[in-house]
């Protein structure tokens, strides 16, 4: 291409097609091919090292959402890996707001009575499973039931706490309506001793058990009525948890209730 310009250039003036000697077209020649021959390798060479970063960026890639979803799996079975082949499944997590509820700090009555009794599950949180899904995980046996030779009948720690509120606030409920009663003694004797044990387990039963959960929600003082606009009494009322799902815990508690195996 160099050469041909050359010759259209030089065609303006014709005296100066005598200085273009022939060992010089040749040697112009030779050049061109060369930077063509340098600017293919070159062309060559940016293909490939865009090949080599483009696989270097998708490689990167597969290992960032391999390791992403390695981190999840081990944040979501923590537990479970503790605890292998439990036969307990990895139940859902949900954002839930802690709320006041009168119903559930009211006295003992018959509607208030009825909202903690439908807390608890068919079977009062007994599950009956069979030994072929317990065995694997090393649990101790459970108790053995009548209903079938295969299956055996376990509590579950959620329940277990539950059921001890419950009998804490029963407590609560009979010492107060005793107060109207002259005889405390026989007030003791009769009503508040055969409990008072059963009680204390389940104070050191919860305490284990808040321990154990170690949730570590911030919450943050309520602004008081008084118009004053103070903020030093913290309630936990409106503030977001991340929980099970109740509803996958009712489900389950139902589909291995002892009593349902019992009506089967």
């Amino acid at each position: 291409m160099s050469f041909f310009k050359q010759l259209a250039t030089n065609s303006i003036n014709p005296e100066s097609l005598e200085t273009i000697e022939p060992e010089d077209l040749v040697d112009k020649s030779i050049d061109y091919i060369d930077r063509e021959l340098d600017f293919r390798l070159l062309q060559r060479s940016y293909r490939r090292l865009k090949r080599c970063i483009a696989f270097l960026v998708a490689f990167l890639a597969l290992a960032v959402v391999a390791l992403a979803i390695s981190d999840r799996k081990r944040s979501g079975m923590g537990e479970h890996e503790l605890r292998p082949k439990y036969p307990v499944p990895e139940l859902p997590w949900t954002a839930t707001t802690f709320e006041k509820h009168d119903l559930f700090s009211a006295p003992s009555n018959a509607e208030s009575d009825e909202a903690w009794a439908s807390l608890m599950p068919p079977g009062d949180g007994f599950l009956l499973l069979p030994t072929i899904v317990t065995t694997p995980a090393h649990l101790p046996p459970g108790q053995s039931h009548p209903a079938t030779n295969t299956s055996t009948l376990y509590d579950t720690t959620l329940f277990h706490s539950l059921h001890c509120l419950i009998h804490i606030r029963t407590s609560l409920s009979t010492l107060i309506a005793s107060i109207a009663h002259d005889n405390t003694q026989l007030v003791y004797e009769l009503l508040v001793k055969s409990q008072e044990e059963h009680v204390r387990h389940c104070f050191d039963y919860l305490r284990q058990g808040v321990m154990c959960q170690g949730d570590l929600t911030l919450e943050w003082p309520r602004t008081e009525d008084d118009g004053s606009g103070r903020r030093f009494a913290v309630d936990g009322w409106g503030v977001g948890h991340v929980c099970r799902s109740w509803d996958a815990v009712m489900e389950f508690m139902e589909e291995h209730s002892v009593t349902r195996h019992m009506n089967e």
